[in-house]
């Protein structure tokens, strides 16, 4: 995880989104209406270490499948996305389809219930005493950790933000 640290647009904060920098250009891709719901169900991936190779994971996106996403002409790094966050999402596509052990089934609801006001609920044991619960929990942690234990192994004894 940490791909926070990795995002370098220089846009204020608040305009990404916060910290997590959710909302930064870097991970952004615009998508015709129709492909918007299978980029966020994993459905279709961009792999950019086979020249950002679009791959449909299901059947239903031929006219897409096999054709490559244009990013060479924005020069700037700074304004395009990320490729680390191509690459999870292609791996989170293919666990998800051909494994069958990508994202979670959570709903919306439950995330909210979980992590709504940017901390943990633990309470909930519908949602924590779960094994996929547990595996959300410590995906969460380590995001949340992984700027202080670089610190940590950088040599810096301080923690970063």
């Amino acid at each position: 995880m940490g791909y926070p640290s990795k995002i370098t647009d220089t846009a204020d904060a608040s305009i990404m989104g916060g910290p997590m920098k959710i909302d930064s250009v870097q991970n952004v891709i615009t998508l015709r209406s129709d492909l918007h719901g299978a980029w966020d169900s994993y459905e279709i991936g961009v792999d950019p270490n086979n020249n950002h190779r679009i791959t449909a994971f299901i059947n239903g996106n031929a006219d897409i499948n096999g054709r490559y996403l244009q990013l060479d002409h924005i020069q700037d790094p700074t304004l395009r996305p990320l490729d680390e966050l191509f690459i999870d999402h292609f791996m989170q596509g293919l666990f998800k389809h051909m494994k069958g052990s990508g994202e979670s089934a959570w709903s919306c609801e439950d995330y909210d219930d979980a992590f709504g006001d940017c901390s943990f609920n633990l309470s909930n044991m519908n949602i924590w005493g779960t094994r996929e619960g547990k595996e959300q929990l410590e995906l969460a942690l380590a995001d949340r950790l992984f700027d202080h234990r670089v610190s940590q192994e950088g040599g810096v004894l301080e923690a970063t933000s």
